[in-house]
């Protein structure tokens, strides 16, 4: 309609305003993706050429099936007894909907504009992780936790555009063969970033997008003797990495041996300690329930720090173990002389809940805590705080409902209240603020939906396959990346979550705009 108005493709480029809103908006804003989101489909409407943009839906099977879990998801509503949330959730996830249906039957987007949505992207990715990461570093004695460190978004999610700026990064580079140093410095900063975020999904999304991408490289040698070499050295290097880091994270942390029959009765103040011998949690090896001095713990703490010894952190956890963790971790003995050897720095992190001096340690340190944890699950320590542990729980909880739900569902309006129902029967461990849904979106819609509903959901990763849209790099690594988020986390429950999914599924899987190898 303003095309003829104007006599100029108004509408072409109010698509690429709305693409270009989205792509800045998922690193930084849900109000830029939402209006994004509204001028797409507003501009969608006001262009008309309605039987155009059908026949170009009819042709693409993905957009088919987008369509039918929709109305599969409204008829759901029909055995579901919570319309209110049911109606809610639909709302959420209009994004994954309208998206793919918008991108899918609109005009071609030309090459150049292509590319520029993808640098938009990458652009408001190294500026936002940017400003996450400095503001962290200047208040990380006052932050709790390092999922602070995401303040526009989900650490988890923001985790997933990460891995997707530094391999389409990457590509563009490898691609174009020219010294493009600004790409080369997001790209440094993304990986240095990825490091940092502590994100167990994270790593294991670029070990995974590092072999596709090690494979690729493989595949343009020319010489089928060496392809055939390093495709096999890559295999095996990949197997011998995930055997290690398993073994090392099941391996028992070292504990240093103590001699019970020997130890030292009082302090140097002359007070009792009090050691618990069979109290086995553990700070970096060392066990946290011995040479305790409650008491002159409690009065040199109270002389340093404005919050009760015998109060919460910030956290929500007794101040009191918190700092027993905190100076076990350090080696130190719990009474006046080990108090003395905290810094101004040491109390403020207590203060915040850090129960450990290792912090802001990247990959390491969560490799150091998956180790923890590992012993904690199988010590059958409590699995609060625990997020391996607590997901093993989510999952469990999941799969216990599914077992009477697993030919219709409960229906979408009854998710939450079946989980919550099923943490009752279980007489969970989990407090109410840990207890969540399983974090796998395909078991989360097999509970939802039904089997039928599920079959649905994974189509959309195995139609791109079969149809061969699937054999560029790009398009590989989208679909990777998407298909390992639905398995470790609830992927379309936010609306960062459904955007993200809406957006990169339609801009490289079903956009037909652009030949998959000007990709």
């Amino acid at each position: 309609m303003l095309d003829k108005w104007f006599k100029a493709p108004v509408h072409y480029y109010l698509y690429l305003i709305a693409l270009s809103l989205i792509a800045v908006g998922l690193s930084s804003s849900k109000v830029l993706m939402s209006i994004g989101t509204i001028c797409l489909i507003v501009n969608s409407l006001l262009e008309g050429q309605l039987k155009l943009k059908m026949d170009r839906l009819k042709k693409d099977p993905a957009l088919i099936i987008i369509i039918l879990f929709l109305l599969f998801s409204i008829l759901t509503l029909g055995w579901s007894d919570n319309w209110n949330y049911g109606l809610d959730d639909l709302r959420k996830k209009l994004p994954f909907f309208i998206i793919p249906i918008v991108m899918g039957t609109s005009n071609p987007l030309k090459k150049e504009h292509f590319k520029l949505i993808i640098y938009l992207f990458v652009t408001a990715l190294v500026l936002f992780s940017g400003i996450n990461y400095f503001s962290y570093i200047q208040q990380l004695t006052e932050i709790k936790d390092v999922r602070e460190m995401s303040k526009f978004l989900s650490h988890v999610r923001l985790s997933l555009l990460i891995n997707i700026g530094i391999f389409i990064s990457g590509y563009y580079l490898y691609k174009e063969f020219r010294q493009n140093y600004l790409l080369i410095l997001a790209l440094v900063w993304l990986v240095f970033y990825q490091y940092k975020s502590q994100v167990i999904n994270g790593y294991a999304l670029f070990l995974g997008l590092s072999f596709i991408t090690a494979l690729f490289l493989v595949r343009q040698l020319k010489s089928k003797l060496l392809r055939r070499f390093i495709y096999s050295f890559t295999i095996v290097l990949g197997v011998v990495l995930v055997v290690f880091l398993g073994r090392f994270i099941k391996q028992a942390p070292a504990v240093e041996q103590v001699d019970f029959s020997n130890l030292t009765l009082y302090t140097a103040n002359h007070n009792g300690y009090y050691h618990l011998k069979d109290a086995n949690i553990m700070e970096n090896g060392k066990l946290v329930y011995l040479y305790i001095s409650t008491k002159e713990c409690r009065k040199a703490w109270n002389k340093r720090s404005d919050m009760a010894f015998d109060g919460l952190d910030k956290r929500g956890q007794k101040l009191e173990g918190t700092l027993y963790r905190y100076m076990t971790s350090k080696g130190l003995r719990k009474d006046s002389v080990g108090f003395l050897s905290l810094h101004n720095r040491d109390i403020q992190l207590i203060e915040n809940g850090h129960s450990n001096f290792n912090v802001n340690k990247g990959f390491l340190e969560k490799l150091s805590d998956l180790k923890m944890q590992w012993y904690t699950l199988q010590t059958k320590g409590d699995p609060n705080g625990n997020s391996i542990i607590q997901r093993k729980i989510h999952l469990e909880t999941g799969l216990s409902i599914l077992k009477n739900n697993w030919l219709f569902g409960v229906g979408i309006g009854d998710v939450d209240d079946e989980f919550r129902r099923q943490y009752r029967v279980d007489d969970s461990l989990l407090k109410k603020e840990n207890q969540h849904r399983s974090h796998n979106q395909f078991l989360t819609i097999w509970i939802s939906h039904g089997i039928f509903g599920w079959i649905l959901i994974l189509s959309l990763f195995i139609v791109p396959v079969v149809q061969g849209k699937a054999r560029n790099y790009c398009s590989i690594v989208i679909l990777f990346s998407l298909f390992l988020s639905f398995l470790t986390q609830d992927m379309l429950e936010t609306q960062a979550g459904v955007t993200i999914f809406g957006f990169f599924y339609s801009l490289f899987v079903i956009n037909q705009n652009i030949d998959g190898k000007d990709r």
